[in-house]
């Protein structure tokens, strides 16, 4: 079985920028800690998951199924339609026969920035202002895909827009970013920076933008290599340390980009966020000594080399010391006030046998100290290789900001660190009350709408409503306001709204925080009301056309009228008489009562006195309790 922690991977450099439609690649290394015989007939490279709209493709400088070591050219092209933004593309690697993903790959977090900008527009940039006196002022400058031109590019001083520094006219093509570094200047003020590009196809285009220059240490760094020696015999792998000093403390954190050079054949370099430097080297290097030379630049500042020396011995290597090395998924989080976030660290072996590696966190004392911040490990310490999810808890007094914490494990002997950034922002959230409901057409449908702040967000947010049917205006109550507050969405249907499901779509935006919630609107038919069941009858009401109110007055009349004439038949019955010699007999036909008939109080209409109800109108017929 192979040994998966004999080998590993690098990448140089660990971020890029392109714009929209641009073209960018990272150089890929991978190759076995130690010497040993080939470990792996292939390990393949693959981003996963996949970044949509980016495409990733791979040139290996060693045949297929390329086995280890070998270099890569990872191409990204970024389509059209990508928005600006900065994105992670997690690349593997996996090795032939080890399980996807698992403990036997490698992955490393890249940073792939796409820079933004509305077409037909000059985009400038001074990314390290404010500037100090006589520090030199780096520029970054592109045009949209489609814009090609020769462009000039111009520093005044306002007020009078003295010109300080000019360069151009050149060529430009669209979609390309450049960048350029004018002299620093002795005078601390606000600058000017405009260009102007002539565009091929005719016409031009402009942009323009400010930045600061201050009284100040310039901007100013020393670095140096330790140890001063490194003994190692062939194939095996040198570590040192890049120390740098910045000209003011200020500067401390600021990125430098490091070229090595000096080295011997079959060695190749890595160098981590850290400044931990490792050269290897291989079987094939020749012994002798090397001056391996570092030089470093930022913000247009290239520093005198720093030197070390490599002496690569022959023989056979001694037994491995125990080595390992930490990395950090993912590098950043984003959090509010009193919220948490997880990070997993990964500690692999390198070399030897495994040791008990003790993790441990630092970061701004006063950040630490006041608690504000604080981190656990679960686990805290283990063998190589383990796996540690470490939890930052933040409490709701934290400052918003930008924190980098250091992550530094330990067996007693070696110590490896890994940096995270960590980010503490202020926003807010939209709940909208019910999430769904159903009406009618012709009807109203009303919203409860609450906008909470969190993390101690008090800037005002403006609410806005998409998605109505057609023909419909929704009225927020109050559209805007600051955290906490409670708006009512009203929707009022016309009759001819169209049917159907609509998602409503409720956006707040404020203070650079854009929010959205969503509720459900469904139309229905609206109801129609049929009249009541009507039987046919030969009798109909005598003023046809009458109001309903009339023929309520008619039946109560008639109802009437049949009461006292019931009351009048029984005053003119005569007093029973028997006849002492009669003999009883049935009365006849023309002696028995005959029943009056009903009127309905409703519509007036004549009914048997047998009906229960009207038969023209259905309704519930009167009687009256003689």
């Amino acid at each position: 079985m192979p040994e998966v922690h004999a080998w590993s991977m690098n990448v140089n450099p660990m971020s890029r920028t392109t714009v929209p439609g641009g073209t960018v690649t990272y150089t890929v290394s991978v190759f076995y800690d130690t010497p040993t015989d080939a470990l792996f007939p292939s390990v393949l490279l693959l981003v996963s998951p996949p970044e949509p709209q980016v495409s990733v493709t791979f040139a290996y400088d060693n045949p297929d199924p390329h086995p280890p070591p070998y270099t890569a050219t990872m191409t990204v092209h970024v389509d059209n339609s990508k928005p600006p933004g900065t994105y992670t593309l997690y690349l593997w690697a996996n090795p032939s026969g080890t399980p996807f993903p698992g403990p036997g790959n490698r992955e490393i977090d890249l940073k792939l920035v796409v820079a933004g900008g509305a077409g037909g527009q000059v985009h400038l940039s001074v990314p390290h202002s404010p500037l100090s006196v006589g520090q030199a002022v780096y520029i970054e400058y592109y045009t949209d895909p489609g814009t090609d031109g020769m462009i000039t590019l111009m520093i005044t001083r306002p007020p009078l827009l003295a010109i300080f520094w000019t360069k151009g006219p050149e060529a430009i093509t669209g979609g390309l970013l450049y960048d350029v570094t004018a002299p620093g200047f002795d005078t601390s003020g606000t600058y000017h920076l405009a260009a102007t590009v002539e565009l091929s196809g005719g016409g031009s285009i402009n942009g323009e933008t400010t930045f600061e220059v201050r009284a100040g240490a310039a901007f100013g760094f020393t670095m140096a290599l330790s140890p001063n020696t490194v003994e190692v015999n062939q194939g095996e792998t040198a570590h040192y340390k890049i120390l740098l000093t910045y000209s003011d403390p200020s500067y401390t954190g600021t990125n430098v980009n490091i070229q090595l050079s000096g080295l011997g054949p079959g060695m190749d370099w890595h160098l981590t966020e850290a400044g931990d430097l490792t050269v290897r080297t291989s079987q094939t290097t020749p012994t002798g000594t090397y001056t391996i030379t570092a030089i470093g630049s930022a913000m247009g500042v290239t520093t005198r080399p720093a030197s070390a020396t490599l002496v690569v011995m022959s023989g056979q290597p001694p037994p491995s010391q125990f080595d390992f090395e930490l990395s950090i998924s993912p590098t950043e989080r984003t959090v509010t006030p009193g919220s948490s976030a997880t990070f997993t660290v990964t500690v692999s072996l390198v070399a030897g046998s495994a040791q008990n590696v003790v993790l441990s966190l630092s970061g701004p004392p006063d950040m630490m100290a006041s608690g504000v911040v604080s981190g656990t490990f679960s686990p805290s310490s283990g063998n190589p290789a383990y796996t540690s999810v470490l939890t930052l808890a933040t409490t709701s007094s934290v400052s918003p900001g930008s924190y980098s914490l250091t992550v530094t494990g330990t067996d007693g002997g070696k110590t490896r660190t890994a940096t995270i950034s960590l980010i503490v922002s202020q926003e807010f959230r939209i709940d909208v009350t019910p999430a769904s409901q159903t009406v009618n057409q012709g009807e109203t449908a009303s919203y409860s709408i609450s906008v909470v702040g969190i993390g101690g967000f008090n800037s005002a947010v403006s609410l806005t409503v998409s998605g109505l049917p057609s023909g419909t205006n929704g009225v927020l109550s109050v559209p805007s306001g600051t955290p906490n507050f409670f708006s009512t969405l009203t929707v009022k249907l016309p009759d001819n709204v169209p049917t159907g499901s609509f998602t409503l779509t409720i956006t707040g935006t404020g203070d650079d925080v854009t929010k959205i919630a969503n509720a459900l609107l469904n139309v229905n038919p609206a109801k129609t009301t049929l009249p009541p069941t009507q039987t046919t009858t030969t009798v109909q009401p005598a003023g046809p056309g009458l109001p309903d109110l009339t023929w309520v007055i008619i039946g109560i009349l008639a109802v009437l009228i049949v009461i006292f004439a019931a009351l009048a038949l029984r005053r003119r019955q005569p007093a029973y008489q028997p006849t002492p010699a009669a003999q009883p007999t049935s009365p006849t036909a023309a002696e028995e009562p005959k029943p009056s008939p009903l009127y309905c109080a409703h519509c007036g209409t004549e009914n048997p006195s047998t009906n229960e109800f009207c038969g023209k109108c259905g309704q519930k017929l009167l009687r009256a309790n003689l």
